[in-house]
């Protein structure tokens, strides 16, 4: 099962994110997609992603069961006028730990919190930015969950 995001493109100005759910695809599967798209001008949008204040262009992977601080990196980002999203139940964002991050580049930044479940599934996850309007912009797939395998000791060992 796969959640599909499209990003409309214009020379002129930026759309709107589309999120159109999700679809099932069996192995060695073809689907197609059909689906008029509602474009919605966006006034903001997210570049980058990070850990320990440096922001990059690849995703960021996390453990299940711990806390981290991550830096989100845009144009037009606020605390105050864009609202974040994880989609995942077992990734909680500590939304009242939103809070401007300045930087003396160009761009703006925004950091908070996130608490990774111990029960949450390896796999790729998005993050998205909404503003008041419901324009949206994401990182599709930006979170990377990594479940380390528990190593199998000799028996002679073992407890």
């Amino acid at each position: 099962t796969y959640r599909i995001f499209v990003r409309p493109v214009s020379k002129l100005r930026d759309f709107s994110v589309v999120d159109l759910g999700e679809i099932t695809v069996d192995p060695g599967e073809t689907r197609r997609i059909s689906r008029r798209l509602n474009t919605r001008p966006r006034n903001f949008s997210i570049h980058a992603l990070g850990l320990n204040g440096v922001l990059g262009d690849s995703n960021i992977q996390l453990k299940p069961g711990e806390t981290y601080t991550v830096f989100i990196g845009g144009s037009g980002l606020s605390a105050d006028s864009v609202l974040l999203k994880i989609n995942s139940g077992f990734i909680k964002m500590e939304s009242e730990s939103i809070t401007d991050v300045v930087y003396e580049t160009p761009g703006t930044t925004l950091s908070f919190r996130i608490t990774v479940d111990a029960m949450t599934p390896s796999g790729n996850y998005s993050i998205c930015g909404v503003d008041s309007f419901g324009a949206m912009d994401c990182i599709a797939g930006g979170i990377t969950i990594i479940r380390l395998a528990k190593a199998k000791l000799p028996p002679d060992l073992q407890d």
